[in-house]
């Protein structure tokens, strides 16, 4: 009589894959249970990772899956959230700059950072545009500020570099007429040297009172305005 071997079933990759899956999970728990000399919990510290995640994807629910007489409510307490998220990380940003840059170098150095004080300038305007059209974005928009820090960051963020960049264009000339600040800038020699560049960022101040005022209002604007600085951009480079 002929011996026949049985059909595997379907579904035997499977089995033997979930069994890998409970030899790696009892490896892991060996290793959690010291038998290897691991002390860390590594396990357990992963499995609570695991659960918050599950936590944060359970309360990721867009506005339009919202059900209508919950959504403004919804809407209300997102704002407020962004609302907060966006104030602190806006006076962490400018803390940092006044404690690491601005406040050391005009107190021990006697010296006012004009660059620094661009870039607080733009980061206030950023926040002001933003906290402006908050109430008119849309629910896409505001689902991802609200789940997304890194969104929040880079609006103040981009305030400032687009206000630094305004500072540099009027301060190579880029950008004359009556509406734009001019400064007192010292003369270089002949050939550069390094000290003329320390003198250049250490005692390039803009002309007078009326030049200072019109470098802040045009920072806060460059941070305000997203397209202000682009658009500069584009007109004296041309379309790249």
């Amino acid at each position: 009589m002929e011996n026949t071997e049985p059909v595997k079933p379907a579904n035997d990759t499977q089995d033997s894959e979930s069994v890998d899956d409970e030899e790696s999970n009892e490896l892991f728990d060996t290793v959690d249970n010291g038998e290897e000399g691991d002390p860390v919990g590594w396990r357990q510290r992963r499995r609570e990772k695991q659960r918050a995640r599950a936590r944060m994807r359970a309360e990721l629910q867009p506005l339009d899956e919202v059900e209508p007489e919950k959504k403004q409510l919804v809407r209300e307490e997102y704002l407020l959230v962004v609302s907060r998220r966006l104030a602190w990380v806006t006076l962490s940003v400018l803390l940092a700059v006044v404690l690491g840059t601005f406040g050391p170098t005009l107190l021990l150095e006697s010296r006012f950072p004009v660059s620094w004080f661009s870039f607080g300038v733009g980061v206030l305007g950023g926040f002001v545009s933003l906290q402006q059209r908050l109430s008119k974005i849309l629910d896409v928009e505001l689902f991802h500020l609200r789940y997304h820090w890194v969104n929040v960051l880079l609006v103040p963020l981009f305030g400032g570099i687009f206000a630094l960049l305004f500072y540099l264009f009027t301060l190579s000339g880029t950008l004359e007429g009556a509406a734009f600040p001019t400064y007192t800038v010292l003369p270089f020699s002949d050939p550069a040297t390094t000290a003329d560049l320390q003198r250049f960022f250490a005692e390039t101040y803009p002309a007078t009172g009326e030049d200072f005022a019109k470098l802040t209002l045009w920072a806060f604007a460059a941070g305000f305005s997203e397209r202000l600085v682009p658009n500069i951009i584009t007109q004296k480079v041309g379309p790249i």
